[in-house]
């Protein structure tokens, strides 16, 4: 039983470096002030480019630089991505003005943004009543929106402006 405990530690400890490497380089780099939430995406980039540059050319230091070249490559494109996909708020106002145009997004039947229109909720039930045993998917006789829906978790301080 030690034994078995001593392995499992051991084993433990053995897979959970890589990662706790890649914590401790990241800490360090938060606290010169840079975020970077894809570390385990690099590394398994990195692992599996070198894996696939060692099993085709046969030479494993070639799997280490095409592992080295796969997370430059991955760092080059997150580096340039805040410079590309920026959000600002004149943006975020344009999204919300959109999806409410197109009535993607919006307030209920008051104005609290998230809650549920029963009336809404009955006409699905209607439209989708007869597709689901179409498909051997019956559903309960007599479903009323409120055995689906509940708006009771919903803030209601919490709503688009009104236009």
């Amino acid at each position: 039983m030690e034994e078995m405990l001593a392995i499992f530690i051991a084993s433990t400890l053995r897979l959970a470096m890589p990662l706790m490497l890649a914590a401790s380089g990241e800490l360090v780099s938060e606290r010169a002030g840079v975020l970077n939430l894809s570390l385990e995406g690099m590394m398994l980039t990195a692992a599996f480019f070198g894996a696939l540059g060692s099993w085709a050319s046969g030479d494993p230091y070639l799997g280490v630089a095409c592992a080295i070249l796969a997370s430059v490559i991955v760092s080059a494109v997150q580096a340039d991505a805040g410079s590309v996909w920026t959000y600002s708020p004149g943006l975020a106002d344009f999204a919300v003005d959109a999806m409410r145009q197109r009535k993607i997004v919006g307030n209920g039947p008051d104005a609290t943004l998230g809650n549920f229109d029963t009336t809404r909720i009955t006409r699905m039930i209607e439209i989708l009543g007869p597709v689901f045993p179409s498909q051997n998917k019956p559903i309960k006789d007599g479903l009323t929106p409120e055995q689906l829906v509940t708006n009771e978790f919903v803030d209601p301080s919490i709503g688009l402006p009104v236009s």
